[in-house]
């Protein structure tokens, strides 16, 4: 998977390795550098399961996950941030706990890390950091703080089986906030509630966010008590809007719209979110096909946009389009990105 990034310019890409089992074995990391060689000697975002190459050292017998490995980038150079061993409890596929052999509880990279207020930070292959309930569901989770301040159960759940209250604890004596969960009858998430108590990090302040689902959209609002002037408080802002191909998100500060394309593997896995509207999609394709190191593909997909999206947008649902079934599924992915208003009989149509 190849890609480039509007910032730097730079060109990079992933090749992912998969199993026999389709499990990911390794996603290896490559970036176009300055001397126009492809390598990760100035930036590694390397990934490993087990040891990248027997499935055995990745997975156990059931399937579940035994080592994982990561590559990652601090301040101004690149090293691995986490290789973790996971341990099951006996006789079964529920974690017990994780061991990382590249801990930093002070971590900022969102990567692994156990927490300093973890009762046992010192970890054996039978410390528990995980526990559940009769019905399977996690109670706990102490390396992310998931539990009470005697830690204690930090997860309560419905008669359906579905989330009420998750707790996450600050300190020995305090709870940081609570997060609640609404559901319908038929198990669908319509509401979240997230209450941060006052702390001196927050200003002293309660911050309640609400966010509401309804379908594909998506809005928020936030509370803050007392009122803070340089954090107002809004009532159901849309954030975005889901659908197959990505999300739709809106922007407040311009009253506008961005449009974000995941990019999926062969399993439907999201590898890569294309952050933004692409503007003009026909120089994407270019950019997108230019790794072919020939000109001559680029001006041919430009030429074969030109002449056949102008008929893809005016066509009633059912015309044939004289491309072959890739062209279309290219083109209307990319139109879609370009506020293109396309109907969607037609696209269902074309790409059946």
């Amino acid at each position: 998977m190849v890609w480039k990034s509007d910032g730097d310019d730079t060109r990079r890409k992933y090749d992912f390795v998969y199993d026999a089992a389709n499990r990911i074995l390794r996603a290896d990391f490559e970036q176009q550098n300055p001397d126009n060689n492809w390598n990760n000697s100035i930036v590694n975002f390397n990934m490993k399961m087990g040891d990248g190459v027997d499935a055995s050292s990745a997975y156990d017998a059931n399937g579940n996950i035994k080592r994982l490995q990561q590559w990652g980038l601090k301040l101004a150079s690149s090293g691995q941030i986490d290789d973790l061993a996971y341990n099951y409890e006996d006789k079964s596929n529920k974690l017990l706990n994780v061991m990382d052999a590249f801990d930093d509880p002070d971590t900022k990279l969102g990567d692994f890390r156990v927490s300093a207020q973890h009762p046992s930070p010192t970890k054996t292959a039978t410390t528990a950091d995980y526990t559940y309930d009769a019905n399977g569901n996690l109670l706990k989770d102490l390396n992310k703080d998931i539990t009470t301040t005697s830690n204690g159960t930090g997860i309560t759940y419905s008669h359906l089986n579905t989330t009420d209250y998750v707790t996450i604890k600050r300190d020995a004596t305090s709870t940081k906030g609570i997060i609640s969960y609404i559901y319908n009858s038929n198990g669908v998430k319509i509401k979240k509630t997230v209450t941060e108590n006052p702390h001196a990090s927050n200003n002293n302040t309660t911050t309640i966010t609400t966010t509401n689902y309804l379908g594909p959209f998506v809005y928020e609002s936030r509370s803050i008590s007392p009122a803070d002037p340089n954090r107002p408080n809004y009532t159901d802002r849309q954030l975005y809007i889901m659908h197959e191909e990505g999300r739709i998100r809106y922007k407040p500060e311009n009253t506008s719209f961005e449009y974000d394309y995941m990019i999926k593997d062969h399993l439907g896995n999201v590898r890569i979110i294309q952050i933004g509207l692409v503007r003009d999609y026909s120089n994407y394709l270019i950019h997108k096909h230019k790794r072919t190191d020939n000109p001559a593909v680029g001006m041919f997909i430009k030429d074969r946009i030109r002449k056949l999206l102008p008929g893809l947008l005016s066509t009633e649902a059912g015309a044939v389009i004289a491309a072959s079934h890739d062209e279309v599924r290219e083109i209307v992915n990319w139109a879609m990105l370009a506020q293109k208003k396309l109907n969607l009989q037609i696209i269902k149509k074309l790409l059946l």
